[in-house]
């Protein structure tokens, strides 16, 4: 289901012009997708630390903590974006390109963590923002944010007084408007973003930086920060010859309504959106908010058998979407309710299946374990295994 594409087929699709000099350009859905299987490993390191306590100035930037701490993939980290100490701590860059911590006061602690990154060979500055963390105690404001689905207009001192459209594209009609829980969060961090990542392109020589190309990414509440990153990003170094800022997501969230979305689309048209045909986390906010996904739709039908379709229509900004996304969740209720009575067929079938049953009725749990078993199922559609390995 993996479709072969010509050069010129995909660049049209996502909006190349033939006057861009970028270094790196995906010309076809193979292409897509081995890109796809390196950023997703380095979206999943953002959910690590930097450990620069132990090791010297001149020491490798390393990462610990997640999945990938030792992952040899070409994008070597250079610097780290936080915002977790807030008022009472240092937050913001900490480099080792610059060698130093800049230190920067936010208002509101929003938890935002975002790695960056450089592949000198492929002239790539990769930024990639940290997930929700199931961390309540650690992370208390990733669900908080998450859950601040309001719609809100974007501020004009972070994304500027009017939507940045290319030249020739129309004004939205209506105004457009994004998740206000995920605006926060970037907005406390867009700052140390943009510093990063023009001291990133400053390492590379000065013949090279019109050619490199700014990647951002992450898993999540990451993909949905990173959308937004583009967008900032793409109104200080997009052009209307160069597509320089991409972005790759997996599992995110709806971050904007239809006329952002529009906008977003033309403003930064190399976007691919992944997400697995089982996560709930890409169906919320829910439509019928006003919500809708910005860039092209790469399903996960099944990454065992790393089984991808390429969705050629973007998601429809109109009364019909609703019908749509109403068919998604009910699919993905049924997959799960599925399993869970699968599940439960199957575990009388297993020796001592009685005394299991029996425990579980005694002691009173057998609805919160139902309850757990699903949360479990959707943590897994959700999970690194599904995101790495398509």
């Amino acid at each position: 289901m993996n479709r072969l594409q010509t050069r010129s087929s995909l660049e049209t699709r996502t909006g190349n012009t033939q006057g861009s000099n970028v270094a790196v350009r995906e010309s076809s859905e193979p292409e897509v997708l081995a890109r796809a299987r390196l950023l997703s490993r380095v979206a999943f390191r953002a959910y690590g630390s930097p450990d620069v306590v132990e090791l010297p100035l001149d020491a490798p930037f390393r990462v610990v903590g997640s999945e990938f701490d030792e992952d040899d993939s070409p994008y070597h980290a250079c610097a780290w974006i936080n915002d977790e100490a807030g008022e009472d701590g240092p937050a913001g860059v900490s480099s080792r390109i610059s060698r130093i911590l800049r230190r920067m006061r936010s208002v509101h602690r929003t938890d935002t963590q975002a790695l960056v990154l450089r592949n000198p060979s492929e002239l790539e500055v990769v930024v990639a923002f940290r997930g929700t963390q199931v961390d309540i105690k650690n992370h208390p404001m990733d669900p908080l944010k998450d859950l601040d689905a309001a719609l809100v207009s974007l501020r004009e001192d972070v994304f500027g007084a009017a939507p940045h459209l290319r030249f020739g594209s129309e004004q939205p009609k209506a105004e457009p408007r994004a998740h206000r829980g995920f605006v926060s969060c970037y907005t406390a961090v867009h700052q140390a973003v943009r510093q990063a990542v023009a001291e990133a392109l400053e390492q590379f020589p000065a013949e090279q930086r019109p050619r490199v190309r700014l990647v951002l990414t992450g898993h999540s509440l990451g993909g949905a920060l990173a959308t937004l990153a583009a967008y900032d990003l793409a109104n200080i170094y997009q052009n209307a010859a160069q597509d320089r800022v991409v972005c790759y997501t997996f599992g995110a969230p709806r971050v904007c309504n239809g006329p952002l979305a529009r906008v977003y689309d033309q403003l930064v048209p190399n976007t691919w959106r992944f997400s697995n045909v089982n996560d709930v986390v890409p169906m919320v906010p829910l439509v019928h908010w006003s919500y809708c996904h910005v860039g092209r739709n790469v399903s996960i039908v099944n990454a065992a058998r790393r089984l991808v379709r390429f969705v050629d229509r973007a998601e429809q900004c109109n009364a019909f979407r609703v019908f749509s996304a109403l068919a998604t969740v009910t699919r993905a209720t049924c997959f799960y309710l599925a399993r869970v009575r699968m599940g439960r067929w199957f575990s009388r079938l297993l020796p001592g299946w009685g005394r299991r049953v029996a425990a579980i009725v005694n002691d009173g749990k057998k609805e919160s374990n139902a309850v757990a078993s699903v949360f479990s199922m959707i943590s897994a559609e959700h999970s690194s295994k599904v995101y790495t390995c398509f």
